[in-house]
């Protein structure tokens, strides 16, 4: 009842979610993916770990100019820290691609036929283009058969869902309408992945005023932003250290 809820107001709602996203569009500048798709953190003389880094916009790094920057590059530094491992990660992403996408054409890029690690972070295009439950939850499970039959004994960790009702860009009717979108992809991601064992969700949703109350307040909402959609260096830097500490405490590298 809840999800048919959420999908007869959307769909009636898709007239002005087209026009206000024509208007976002317009004032958000169009900001490419970052470089450095592979790079390792050498310790000398310590166990290498490889992480694969699949997914969407945020994966690709969109909002800074260099992986290093991003959620791959900040996660993987941070884990060389905290257990003193050389840390190696490949980032197989691409901004605008919804799950079917990942699972039809960006898997066939994945080189590596080993991984210590696999962190990957979807939602937010499937939410943009109301992707039905029945189709998320089809190529959510074609997506992790592909992965799990190439890497077996590899652990996943599904990261959080976008926050989008809290992207300052966007207008109240588009972060309530797919908002609620992507929270009601979100309950059927976690019911997909009970079906997984060695697949792991952070599954709790990321709240912007709790992040501003972390620092005091002494940022407002667009210092977590690179342009009001997409995270900055700094909410890259914040939320792979929190999916780091999430992947070490469940034992999961």
């Amino acid at each position: 009842m809840r999800d048919s809820f959420i999908r007869a107001r959307a769909y009636f709602s898709i007239p002005l979610l087209i026009r206000h996203g024509k208007r976002i569009r317009k004032e958000v500048p169009t900001l490419p993916e970052a470089e450095d798709l592979r790079h390792t953190y050498l310790v000398p003389g310590k166990e290498k770990k490889q992480l694969l880094f699949i997914g969407e916009s945020t994966i690709a790094g969109v909002g800074v100019t260099s992986q290093k920057e991003g959620i791959a590059g900040h996660f993987s530094q941070y884990l060389s820290r905290k257990r003193n491992h050389s840390v190696a990660y490949s980032v197989y992403a691409r901004s605008g691609y919804t799950m079917q996408r990942v699972h039809e054409k960006l898997l066939k890029w994945v080189e590596e036929t080993t991984a210590d690690l696999i962190i990957v972070a979807m939602g937010g295009n499937d939410a943009f283009t109301l992707t039905s439950p029945a189709a998320w939850k089809k190529n959510t499970k074609q997506t992790l058969d592909t992965i799990i039959t190439r890497f077996p004994s590899t652990p996943i960790l599904f990261l959080n869902m976008p926050p989008i009702r809290h992207f300052p860009a966007f207008s109240p009717v588009i972060k309530k309408n797919i908002g609620d979108w992507v929270d009601m992809l979100g309950r059927h991601l976690s019911d997909v992945l009970m079906d997984y064992p060695t697949v792991h969700y952070m599954n709790d949703t990321i709240v912007l005023d709790e992040w501003l109350e972390k620092f005091d307040n002494k940022y407002d909402e667009w210092h977590f932003f690179s342009d009001g959609v997409h995270p900055s260096g700094f909410t890259y830097k914040l939320w792979a250290e929190q999916a780091c500490d999430f992947a070490l405490d469940n034992e999961l590298i």
